[in-house]
């Protein structure tokens, strides 16, 4: 820049120089979007955004969703107890210049976990025979779970067809209560629905009580029968 200037009537000329850098690169991120679980844990903005590196002789700046500057490191977590999208901004600034690149956005979605599976299950089944329970309206991309306690891993994992899924449990032996499950397409998995299927003993032939057994050749008479020990049993006659 060329300065013209007077002094004393005197004029004289000098200059100054500006130097005049240009603001680095704008940030490429390899993710725009990241969903999460709400109340998930172990969620480290530099691992989920694979470790962004800055251009050299400049470092990230990080600006949270309402706008303000904030500190990310390798043990910056995302916030996952509001559901809901959150827009976060990333930018590289020149550590000699102070000269800041555009922002580069990302969203965060945070997602309510799922409801447990609604799961239809048998009338009474007899000790020591199989049981199959019923799913209905499953959804692709979910996976459905089968658990024999309210805490352990499953036994069984099918997944969903968008129609209706079966599990079968070979054999019940004397288990009574069966939880279920489900996880949708990003890893979120729901609270587990309790099912208790009723046993029914096996009758037994010293239980049946016949009455008006006997019946003469050539008349007709009627045999009655009763259980001992059973409510509602069905009889079967060969």
């Amino acid at each position: 820049v060329i300065v013209e200037a007077e002094h004393c009537g005197v004029p004289f000329v000098d200059s100054v120089y500006i130097d005049v850098r240009s603001n680095p690169i704008e940030i490429d991120l390899d993710v725009d979007t990241i969903s999460l679980c709400r109340r998930s844990t172990g969620n480290y903005f530099l691992t989920l955004l694979n470790n962004p590196q800055p251009s050299t002789g400049c470092t990230l700046k990080w600006y949270d969703p309402s706008g303000n500057e904030m500190t990310v490191n390798s043990t910056t977590q995302i916030n996952t107890n509001v559901i809901g999208f959150q827009t976060y901004w990333v930018s590289q600034v020149n550590d000699d210049s102070g000269c800041e690149s555009p922002k580069t956005s990302f969203v965060v979605e945070i997602r309510a976990l799922p409801t447990a599976p609604n799961v239809i299950y048998p009338a009474p089944v007899c000790w020591g025979a199989s049981v199959t329970f019923r799913i209905a309206d499953t959804k692709l991309n979910y996976t459905y779970h089968l658990h024999l306690s309210s805490t352990g891993a499953s036994v069984k994992d099918v997944p969903g067809n968008g129609d209706t899924i079966t599990f079968k449990y070979d054999p019940i032996a004397t288990l009574t209560n069966y939880w279920f499950s489900l996880t949708d397409e990003i890893g979120c998995t729901s609270t587990r629905a309790q099912r208790t299927v009723e046993m029914a003993d096996y009758g037994v032939i010293s239980d049946v009580e016949l009455r008006n057994g006997t019946i003469c050749s050539g008349e007709q008479g009627t045999i009655t029968v009763s259980s001992l020990t059973l409510s509602n049993p069905v009889y079967r006659w060969y």
